[in-house]
């Protein structure tokens, strides 16, 4: 009995090392096939359109070792096709779940946020909700984030310079 390079056991038969091959294919497939993936188009999704933002923003600038935002959006938007997933650009923010709210207008019907989750190669925020929201119908969406700030000029940043005294400043 010989060993292939890939460590399977040659036994006579062909066979079993493609079935082996084929196993362990459909395992690598299907651990992969746990993380699921709502959106993830180079394109926003024209399902919904916002109309109107409501943004507040507080910073943290006081303590260099607490440079900081938190901040709470509120986003208007009119539903063009039934859908269940919310897609937006965000990066890098703290979010818990209970601080993401979606209400329909006139009813005041609150949908549960059953998820969320960040699609750090494209910027989004994907947030899943419990069920369709209906086409034709306006929405409010109220998020609330927070994030320290850092010198990596992504989002938030601060930057470090010298005055005419020398001292340095963030």
């Amino acid at each position: 009995m010989s060993i292939c390079p890939s460590g399977v056991p040659r036994v006579g038969r062909p066979n079993v090392a493609i079935s082996y091959l084929l196993i362990l294919l459909g395992l690598c497939l299907g651990a992969d096939a746990g993380k699921t993936t709502y959106y993830d188009s180079p394109r926003l999704p024209t399902t919904l359109v916002p109309f109107h933002y409501d943004l507040k923003l507080l910073t943290r600038l006081e303590n260099s070792s607490t440079f900081g935002y938190e901040g709470a959006v509120n986003i208007s938007f009119f539903v063009h096709k039934s859908t269940d997933v919310v897609v937006l650009h965000a990066n890098d923010f703290s979010i818990k779940l209970g601080k993401i709210r979606l209400l329909e207008w006139n009813t005041l019907n609150k949908y549960e946020v059953t998820e969320f989750s960040f699609n750090r190669k494209l910027d989004y925020l994907i947030i899943k909700v419990d069920s369709y929201l209906k086409e034709g119908r306006y929405y409010s969406l109220n998020i609330e984030f927070g994030r320290r700030m850092s010198e990596n000029r992504r989002g938030g940043y601060f930057l470090v310079y010298s005055t005419d005294v020398g001292s340095q400043q963030k």
